[in-house]
């Protein structure tokens, strides 16, 4: 997550451009983002278990993969 009033911008290793916001905080995440033509969008809310650990990343890496870089899910553990 990044604080910020801004937008992130992220590219893909498969080329692919985003554009969105992230946020959150312990036990809680939340995101948006697009490619620019709009034809991918993910916006997703999650509530991990509470462990204040950051292992809710490989549920946010496969929900990236899955909209904007299959490739990804193989790496995915």
């Amino acid at each position: 997550a990044c604080f910020s009033a801004g937008l992130q911008r992220t590219a893909f290793p498969n080329g692919v451009t985003v554009w969105g916001k992230s946020g959150g905080v312990p036990g809680y995440t939340t995101a948006a983002f697009a490619t620019r033509d709009l034809r991918r969008v993910l916006v997703y809310s999650l509530t991990p278990t509470g462990n204040r650990d950051g292992s809710e990343g490989s549920y946010v890496q496969n929900l990236a993969g899955a909209t904007f870089d299959p490739d990804l899910l193989k790496a995915a553990p």
